[in-house]
């Protein structure tokens, strides 16, 4: 059995977090799941290769490390950028081959190409995050919306008589036994 010191590599992998944004007063208002994309830009950080700024995060690796759908990964991002915690440097693109590059983003608490960090999120007014959709995403919610309230409003299944007389039970589709 061994005593004494541990070295440097018998230490566990980490991954650093960065106490200057967490203690800041615009941290109260990042979500949950903006949080957990945030740390994982961070892991992606090496001191050694001091790589800030080509730190390479696609929506879907993302969903796939994080277990959130893309859509909740992409609204994360946008509102890291809002208030000022990543900047993006590459935006994600179709490769030569045809093959995606992901985009490239930058913590703006670490220095970037001999430049001291930015400290982006301190100058943050406080304003809170709200989404923005295009006008194209408000009239699909507005169709969906619409077709849902037809669906409703309906009148229920009456039961049709046949050429004899009798009675018949209607034929129920997927849809009517949902609601």
């Amino acid at each position: 059995m061994r005593t004494g010191k541990t070295t440097k590599s018998e230490l566990p992998p980490f991954h650093p977090y960065f106490q200057r944004s967490w203690h800041s007063e615009i941290w109260k208002y990042v979500t949950p799941e903006a949080r957990l994309v945030y740390l994982a830009l961070c892991a992606r950080y090496s001191t050694k290769l001091r790589n800030n700024g080509k730190l390479f995060l696609s929506v879907r690796k993302a969903s796939k490390e994080l277990g959130f759908c893309n859509d909740v990964i992409a609204r994360a991002l946008r509102e890291l950028a809002f208030y000022g915690f990543i900047v993006m440097t590459n935006p994600g693109s179709l490769g030569v081959v045809g093959r995606g590059l992901s985009p490239s983003w930058r913590l703006t608490e670490l220095p970037y190409m001999n430049e001291p960090p930015t400290y982006d999120f301190e100058r943050h007014t406080g304003e809170k995050f709200q989404e923005q959709h295009t006008p194209a995403y408000d009239r699909r919610k507005a169709k969906g919306l619409a077709r849902l309230m037809a669906f409703k409003a309906r009148k229920p299944v009456s039961q049709s008589v046949s050429a004899r007389g009798k009675k018949q039970n209607p034929v129920l589709s997927v849809q009517d036994t949902l609601y």
